[in-house]
């Protein structure tokens, strides 16, 4: 074995001085430990020679060089550019009405603005955010998780793939995130941006860190809890036949010393690895505290319905993930890492089919995670060695990036719905007729949702829906089904005891366009008592 030098290490003129940490015993020298005393022996340099000096001109260029810096140069600016455009954003309205709730009344089991008749748990939606957003505002506090989420995967990016390749995959991470910005979602992506930290965290083995931030995940979003915990099951059972801590070094190994960063970056994959006992026994540790909260918030605050999940979003997402399990290569990962990757990617298009095929309150939800780290991963593997490869797959990588925000995007883009003074009217009209009573209303759901946040829990005034599709499946299920008539209508608004069907003149989401049509088309049990620019009011007849 030959001896292994530190090219950066100053010489020393005596030789007989003990090692400095890190570097290679005695014992191990080869025989080109001759050459190494002539380089002891050469004189030192003065203190003030331009060599001693370039280190520290060069350190701010190597800080700005980083993959994290990358990251967030890309998502500061358009992080900015959301909260002055302001774009809205379906999934923004439950934020916004969860917050606004928390603001008024703090943690709450139960709430009965939504879904009046029946009521719905509070807590399951997310121990965090609701109270984060009163205190910060949705949207900063979605800008917030962007950007926290962008910095963690660049360091995460730079230990998996090296610098340059890490580079280049918290740029397309990034542009992701900021995109999903667009869909609203703020729960889940501070979930995400717990998570990102949880996994950081064991990665550098800071194995209590990582169980805090794994209840934060699970705390903050349940479904960032569940992916976070299928990255866990992938790691413990990517580690599991190992036996010894030499063939676990082996298997991290980096692909090239000058792109991974040689001695330094295999010591920084070797933290990956617990330091005795069995390998499989934090990473599994992690995953059980990711699940913990989710099922001790299910089993005390059920709730029911599902999510569904449309073929034409299950069958893409479905083969991109089966094809990175069988056929993703190695690249700048280390042996295992590319085992985990591999495992995690066939867990996953398992979790996939599994969503798709029964119906659970995961179910569409699954299909969120592919997008979000898949085109990062792809191109911190191929960059180094097969960038024509990665070149010819980058428009679809965009596509599965960009499809889902930018659809979402374009549902709400220009609606007069998405504003609070929409609704301000019919407010002001429902106020007058409920005579100080609590009055509960129908609106067809429409595509902004922004009913759920402006005109629920105003004046005393509650929904017979909401905006959430889990519930609306179990408390609204005749709008899912096909051929909604006019019988099974008046019966459902008597049982959700439903005073008053207010119409609004926007874009209706796809579970109230039936509905919607119903209604303008007349029943004889609704008597219009007052409409306004984009409003019709009826009364329901008993």
């Amino acid at each position: 074995m030959s001896a292994i030098t530190n090219p950066t290490t100053k010489a020393t003129p005596d030789t007989t001085a003990a090692p400095t940490a890190g570097a290679m015993p005695n014992t191990m020298a080869s025989p080109a430990a001759p050459a190494t005393t002539a380089v002891a022996q050469a004189p030192i340099a003065p203190a003030s020679s331009p060599p001693a000096q370039s280190g520290p001109r060069r350190a701010p260029r190597r800080w700005l060089m980083r993959p994290w810096v990358w990251a967030l140069a890309l998502a500061v600016p358009l992080a900015l550019a959301y909260l002055l455009v302001a774009p809205p954003a379906a999934d923004l309205s439950a934020a916004i009405y969860r917050s606004d709730l928390f603001a008024r009344v703090g943690y709450t089991v139960r709430d009965n603005g939504w879904y009046a008749a029946h009521g719905h748990y509070l807590l399951g939606y997310s121990l965090l955010s609701p109270a984060l957003g009163a205190l910060l505002g949705v949207r900063l506090l979605l800008a917030i998780s962007t950007l926290v989420s962008t910095a963690l995967f660049g360091l995460i990016a730079e230990r998996a793939f090296g610098p340059a390749a890490g580079r280049v995959a918290a740029l397309v991470f990034a542009l992701g995130a900021c995109a999903e910005m667009l869909s609203g979602r703020v729960p889940y992506d501070l979930g995400m941006a717990i998570g990102l930290g949880a996994a950081l965290a064991a990665m550098c083995a800071r194995w209590r860190l990582a169980v805090g931030l794994a209840l934060l995940t699970s705390a903050a979003s349940p479904v960032a809890g569940a992916f976070l915990a299928l990255v866990f099951l992938a790691w413990a059972l990517s580690v599991w036949p190992e036996r010894s801590a030499g063939e676990a070094e082996r298997s991290h190994a980096p692909v090239s010393s000058d792109e991974a960063g040689g001695p330094r970056a295999h010591a920084r994959t070797r933290a990956w690895v617990p330091a005795s006992g069995h390998r499989w026994a934090w990473p599994l540790a992690l995953m059980i505290a990711a699940l913990a909260p989710i099922a001790v918030l299910s089993l005390a605050f059920p709730e029911g319905g599902y999510e569904p999940f449309a073929p034409s979003s299950f069958w893409p997402a479905f083969a991109g993930v089966l094809a990175i399990a069988v056929l993703l290569p190695a690249g700048p990962l280390s042996g295992r890492a590319q085992r985990t990757v591999r495992v995690g990617a066939a867990l996953y298009a398992l979790a996939l089919a599994a969503s798709f095929a029964i119906a659970s309150p995961m179910g569409g939800n699954a299909a969120r995670l592919g997008p979000e780290l898949a085109p990062a991963l792809l191109v911190g593997v191929l960059w180094n060695d097969r960038r024509l490869v990665l070149f010819l797959l980058a428009p679809v990588l965009l596509y599965w990036q960009l499809n889902t925000p930018i659809g979402d995007l374009s549902l709400v883009a220009g609606q007069a719905s998405a504003e609070p003074s929409y609704y301000a009217p019919l407010v002001s009209e429902l106020g007058r007729l409920r005579h100080g009573s609590r009055t509960i209303v129908e609106i067809p759901l429409t595509a902004t949702h922004a009913e759920a946040a402006y005109v629920a829990g105003h004046d005393q005034i509650a929904l017979a829906r909401g905006w959430d599709r889990q519930l609306d499946t179990r408390y609204a299920a005749l709008f899912y089904r096909p051929g909604l008539t006019a019988s099974a209508y008046r019966a459902w608004l008597a049982e959700n005891r439903v005073r008053y069907v207010a119409l609004p003149d926007a874009r209706l989401d796809y579970a109230g366009k039936a509905e919607g049509a119903l209604v303008a088309h007349g029943l004889p049990y609704l008597r219009e008592i007052w409409r306004s620019r984009h409003w019709r009011l009826f009364r329901v007849m008993s």
